[in-house]
């Protein structure tokens, strides 16, 4: 991320609300409570005959034991306003750590302390649904406040997103994000009936590509991104061919490589023109991988033509295979320098 991305982060209005203090504090009180909830809805909220005492003993001795395991798992340390599934993960694991030697202890010696077998499940569902909810409105109120911040503010450019798979949902969190590049996110098109009428990032699903020349009418479309990386050119050639025929004067971009997403190198930085290549895209090549890091690898390359669409991403792809030297040659000065900074971003 670069430094003038990393200030604006640091800086944002809900990080200065909701300080790294209060996120903990707001996580340790689910976990001392999580465990007398437990006992009040096994118990039916009646006192057990163990007493208060054993709940209090009980409920200081689980809080602990989940404070140690959470903080080994990086629970404590994750961003509510992106959390997602593998912080969720994250979760599952450090409930599953301390739940199921709590409820092998229990097996034997709950007898003993007059304490049910099932108060460390009910604990654990607690505990993860409690910390999930509360993380989930985190980022939900948190992309909600960004819609409204871009939707509200009367200025950039209306976004349609055709494509609402990882990489449309990418680009569009990044939009959200980012208000200052102008760019308002107003749907998703995709042809996935699994989607329709869902919401990604607070964005609607509007539809299928059969509605692509009314969508772009009712909503006073300005620009619409293509964000269908592995798209044959034909697919290309008819979106743009209908969105002309709406719109002439519409302006339409796509995304980068397959490769690129993959990598996780998408950003609003990588939308570009639809190029001419776009549109004569084949499907893609199976490339033998093993025989070109076999004269690639440790070698000096030079690649003409490197400013370029095509020399450009000619570049992003050697660089996989770990060049010794790599040499770039063209007549675009600032297109040159832009990928030599990128390539030292990501291939540092």
């Amino acid at each position: 991320m670069d430094q003038h991305a990393v200030r604006a982060t640091a800086t944002s209005p809900l990080a200065l609300r909701s300080p790294f203090a209060i996120k903990l504090a707001i996580d340790l009180g689910i976990l001392l409570l999580a465990t007398p909830l437990a006992f009040a809805l096994r118990y039916d909220w009646l006192t057990p005959a163990s007493g208060v005492n054993s709940i209090v003993l009980m409920s200081f001795a689980m809080a602990a034991a989940k404070t140690v395991a959470f903080g080994a798992f990086g629970v404590f340390n994750q961003s509510w306003q992106r959390f997602a599934f593998h912080d969720l993960g994250a979760l599952v694991k450090a409930v599953a750590a301390v739940m199921l030697p709590t409820s092998l202890l229990l097996l034997f010696l709950g007898p003993s302390l007059m304490v049910p077998r099932s108060i460390p499940l009910i604990d654990g569902l607690l505990t993860l649904s409690l910390m999930a909810a509360v993380r989930a409105v985190a980022r939900y109120s948190h992309e909600a406040r960004l819609l409204q911040v871009a939707s509200t503010s009367g200025r950039g450019r209306r976004v349609l997103v055709i494509g609402a798979g990882e990489a449309g949902s990418l680009i569009v969190r990044e939009m959200l994000r980012h208000p200052e590049t102008g760019l308002r996110p107003v749907g998703f098109l995709d042809d996935d009936p699994t989607k329709q009428r869902a919401r990604i990032a607070t964005v609607p699903v509007l539809g299928t590509l059969e509605v692509l020349e009314k969508v772009v009418t009712q909503l006073n479309v300005d620009e619409v991104l293509i964000a269908i990386p592995s798209a044959e050119g034909r697919v290309i050639r008819g979106l743009i061919e209908r969105l002309t025929a709406v719109r002439p004067g519409i302006r339409y971009r796509t995304m980068p490589g397959v490769y690129e997403l993959l990598s996780g190198r998408v950003g609003i930085s990588r939308i570009r023109e639809v190029d001419i290549e776009d549109l004569l895209r084949r499907p893609p090549v199976q490339l033998d991988s093993d025989k070109i890091l076999g004269y690639l690898e440790g070698q000096t390359v030079m690649v003409t033509g490197a400013g370029g669409s095509i020399g450009s991403e000619l570049v992003r792809q050697i660089c996989r295979f770990h060049p010794k030297e790599l040499i770039l040659f063209g007549h675009g000065e600032n297109s040159i320098y832009q990928l030599e900074r990128e390539l030292d971003r990501d291939w540092p």
